[in-house]
């Protein structure tokens, strides 16, 4: 299944504005790709390689199926609606310069491009907001975004007829098979010297996982 969508959502940017704005949802996905697939393997009684199996060596080579699921799906907007912009602070505020905010290939260390804001944390205090500062910097951007979700699940499959049309299938799955890191959100709190990076221990997703049923 294919899936694109555009999420949007009214929210007000300063508690005493007199219209909202709007922008995209926390949970605008443009797209998401989900692919499954089963494949019965060609070796036993009755199939192509192998057809005249029969007892032990048919139990052996028989019955055997690969099942795949592929899913993608492009990353939430980066919620940048932790920046700090009420009236009057003194510490921890950001300011647009202006410029892309987003980059071509982010990293764990540079996620998004931080030169396009400045901190009074890491220039001259007299950047500090005014009194009654109003905010015009959206919450999300649609080019800002956090990682993408890219996992394969694969499940190697074996049924053993008993009698009749009694089966007894066994089971190996492996979640997220090829240990694919969901990373979590970027820093985005002003007061924060690791602002614009990924720094979270644990991925956000199940790192790989086996199990046999």
């Amino acid at each position: 299944s294919i899936l694109c969508s555009e999420v949007e959502g009214m929210q007000y940017l300063n508690a005493a504005d007199a219209e909202p704005t709007r922008m995209i949802s926390d949970l605008d996905v443009p797209h998401r790709l989900s692919l499954s697939a089963i494949l019965e393997l060609p070796f036993g009684k009755g199939r192509r390689f192998l057809s005249d199996a029969d007892g032990f060596l048919n139990a052996l080579v028989g019955g055997w199926q690969i099942q795949g699921v592929y899913t993608y799906q492009s990353g939430f907007p980066v919620p940048f609606g932790s920046f700090a912009v009420t009236a009057g602070t003194t510490t921890g505020d950001l300011f647009y310069n202006g410029g892309d905010i987003s980059i071509d290939n982010p990293t764990t260390d540079r996620w998004f491009n931080t030169d396009a804001f400045t901190s009074i944390l890491t220039d001259s205090s007299t950047n500090a907001a005014p009194v009654n500062h109003l905010r015009t910097f959206p919450y999300r951007l649609d080019d800002v975004r956090r990682d993408s979700i890219n996992n394969i699940d694969l499940s190697l499959i074996k049924d053993i007829l008993i009698k009749g049309d009694v089966r007894l299938q066994l089971r190996a799955e492996f979640i997220n098979a090829f240990n694919e890191a969901y990373f979590p959100n970027p820093v985005v709190g002003a007061a924060s010297s690791t602002f614009g990076q990924v720094t979270a221990s644990n991925q956000d997703n199940y790192a790989r996982r086996a199990q046999i049923g």
